[in-house]
């Protein structure tokens, strides 16, 4: 699973270390156990997303891999956002994805799962996330900030990723909900 984030040049560097963990363990209710791979930009997701398609393309291992696409959303509609992907990829690897299983956004940021979880985000800061759906939120990243007194920094995600609530997040977040639907199903 080609993920934004992290550090692109070191797999093994501590936050990519970080954010393997903390994804596998919100998501390890869904086994078999998936590769996150940490890749920095969203540029950067783009690229190791089209050459791991390509790879699985030329090895025609379509029935045996699944590469998931993860990613923020940043305010863009997901559909145009989709479609920019799916045009990105040459015509002849097209029929190896599936836009609407392999391709997903955290709407807009990550730090809005982190919102979802409104005691999470108590507990750690002192104060209370905005009451609404943290998908809404234009920039939540911002939002996290302020209310952390500028605490919350990226490389503290890996860490508030571990603690969010799974079944919370996915009460108040739609696009995360249908990414563990997604989860779920390849199990």
């Amino acid at each position: 699973m080609c993920v934004e984030g992290g550090d692109p040049k070191y797999k093994d560097a501590p936050i990519n270390v970080n954010y393997r963990r903390a994804f596998g363990k919100v998501f390890s209710a869904h086994p078999p156990r998936f590769l996150f791979i940490m890749c920095g930009s969203k540029d950067e997701v783009d690229k190791r997303f089209r050459r791991f398609i390509k790879s699985r393309h030329d090895r025609k291992a379509y029935n045996r891999e699944i590469i998931l696409m993860l990613k923020d959303s940043d305010g863009n509609d997901l559909k145009d956002l989709r479609q920019n992907v799916i045009e990105s990829i040459a015509k002849e690897l097209k029929p190896s994805i599936k836009p609407d299983e392999d391709i997903h956004f955290m709407v807009q940021a990550i730090e809005a799962w982190f919102l979802a979880d409104r005691e999470l985000i108590r507990n750690e800061y002192g104060n209370d996330p905005p009451d609404q759906n943290p998908e809404d939120i234009a920039k939540p990243k911002d939002v996290l900030k302020g209310i952390s007194k500028s605490r919350y920094r990226e490389n503290s995600a890996p860490e508030l990723l571990e603690k969010i609530s799974r079944e919370i997040v996915i009460t108040r977040c739609p696009a995360f909900q249908r990414f563990d639907n997604r989860l779920r199903n390849l199990c």
